[in-house]
């Protein structure tokens, strides 16, 4: 039971700290989700697995458990990285071009 709690208490020193890069992560899929993408908030889900998939064995074998839970904090970044830049693309697409017409379609009540 203690070594439970060890790993747990492990884990949120790991993890914990890098909550807002969580927070930046959900924020930024949730928006474009807005703006109607949701097929890269799909895609960045999908980029987290593929970033914990590679990474987590790699870095158990190198760091042990540190390794495997840091993984969590490393795809969290990676896919926080495509989705910033996803949407910063689509504020430029909507500069040039406008509002989608399904935003018009469907204005907030």
């Amino acid at each position: 039971m203690i070594a439970v709690i060890d790993y747990g208490v492990r884990n949120v020193r790991v993890c914990a700290p890098l909550y807002p890069i969580l927070a930046v992560l959900i924020i930024f899929r949730s928006v474009l989700q807005g703006f109607g993408y949701a097929n890269i908030s799909f895609m960045s889900g999908l980029t987290e697995m593929v970033i914990r998939s590679i990474f987590a064995p790699l870095l158990a074998l190198w760091f042990g458990y540190e390794g495997a839970i840091s993984s969590n904090p490393l795809a969290w970044f990676g896919a926080m990285v495509m989705l910033v830049s996803c949407y910063i693309w689509s504020l430029k697409k909507f500069r040039k071009y406008g509002i989608p017409d399904i935003a018009k379609k469907h204005p907030p009540k």
